[in-house]
């Protein structure tokens, strides 16, 4: 995939802050919406990747879900339980899951490709 002509869009990262009061509500709401529809309807061909805490740890992930057209799932292999991918699964309903990442592998290099 060509990264030619993408366009970045980030929240700055160089100063810490408090953690948002009521961030899944905020993130369920209409300011959201409109954002995530602005930035998807600027170019028909944009792949908008949103960055979400892990759905077991934080409600965000879940009132973001059905504002998504898909989601990839990132999964620890040394920590994330079989369990927990499938309790996930579920809690995201009918959320579509186009993929997954297994991070932190203990595959070796020269067995991973």
């Amino acid at each position: 995939m060509s990264t030619a002509g993408a366009e970045w869009v980030s929240a700055p990262t160089e100063t810490k802050s408090a953690p948002v009061a009521a961030s899944s509500e905020t993130l369920a709401g209409l300011g959201t919406r409109r954002l995530l529809n602005e930035l998807k309807d600027r170019d028909s061909g944009r792949l908008l990747i949103v960055d979400l805490p892990p759905v077991l740890l934080s409600d965000d992930a879940l009132m973001l879900a059905p504002l998504l057209d898909a989601v990839v799932l990132v999964v620890n292999e040394r920590k994330t339980r079989r369990e927990d991918v499938a309790r996930v699964i579920e809690l995201l309903g009918t959320t579509r899951i186009i993929g997954t990442v297994l991070n932190r592998s203990s595959e070796s290099e020269k067995r991973a490709y």
